[in-house]
């Protein structure tokens, strides 16, 4: 198996994990795309592409967003589609 695709598939889940669990919780607060990305400071197709999972945001990014939701890193992975 080669190492770099496996990294990449790696990395592609994170990110899916990661966009799911934002995903589920804007919406568990009821809070608009819109809303969110403005507080945020990014355009509305950027927070899009993060919840997607097609975006490599940078780590203070999701930090602010689970600061601007009020729950931690963890609980926000645990909200995940991927969640097991």
């Amino acid at each position: 198996m080669n190492n770099s695709i496996a990294i990449d598939e790696g990395c592609e889940k994170f990110l899916q994990t990661v966009g799911s669990g934002l995903r589920n919780i804007r919406e568990a607060k009821q809070q608009d795309l819109h809303t969110v990305a403005e507080a945020m400071e990014i355009p509305d197709e950027q927070l899009n592409l993060v919840e997607q999972g097609k975006f490599n945001w940078e780590v203070e990014l999701i930090a602010r967003l689970c600061n601007y939701y009020e729950v931690t890193v963890e609980e926000m992975l645990a909200s995940s589609d991927n969640a097991g």
